[in-house]
């Protein structure tokens, strides 16, 4: 996020550049056009029918596939899902890979600092308030609030500053500070 330069929310990773980093995203739709394969070839039948990570075609390239009929917040999850895959240097397919690439894509799609902010902004912390600031799911909007509940004032992280500082502008128009004390993190 930070790398792409990002400002605004929802975070669309179907706008991120990728010129050096080896990614390339294309939808199932497309890449079947140009390879002439079939949609049910090209998402194994249909048990990939989110997205997935192909990272055998050559060493130096990682090519993510997604369908776009289905493109929506979960969709968008996915997506930034397996570019963690490819961010954290993942070589192997596991459990720890797949708590780390979600991990990634909840801090990209949803920074925790952000929504501490909002907090501090007396913006009432609910699962409908993170999906409509964030465009998310309501899995991921309860998997946030999970983490809030049980982390949200002790978790930090080294670019919280950096996330705060890019979205400062947009913080500033889109979520002025509020002054009401009787909100909170409320899971609903």
């Amino acid at each position: 996020m930070l790398k792409q330069k990002v400002v605004n929310l929802p975070i669309d990773p179907l706008r991120f550049k990728f010129d050096n980093d080896g990614i390339i995203l294309s939808s199932f739709q497309h890449y079947c056009r140009l390879s002439k394969a079939s949609i049910d070839n090209a998402t194994c039948e249909g048990y990939f029918e989110d997205g997935y990570i192909v990272a055998d075609f050559r060493p130096e390239l990682k090519l993510i596939l997604y369908n776009e009929e289905k493109y929506n917040p979960r969709m968008r999850f996915t997506i930034l899902h397996e570019i963690g895959h490819v961010r954290l240097g993942h070589t192997k397919h596991g459990a720890i890979e797949e708590i780390e690439a979600n991990f990634y894509a909840s801090q990209v799609i949803a920074p925790n600092v952000l929504i501490k902010e909002l907090f501090h902004r007396n913006y009432p912390i609910t699962r409908d308030c993170l999906m409509s600031s964030f465009r998310i799911s309501k899995e991921c909007a309860n998997k946030k609030m999970t983490f809030l509940n049980k982390y949200s004032e002790t978790y930090e992280n080294e670019l919280d500053e950096a996330v705060l500082n890019a979205y400062k502008r947009y913080l500033f128009f889109c979520a002025p500070k509020r002054y009401n004390a009787n909100i909170g993190i409320n899971m609903e």
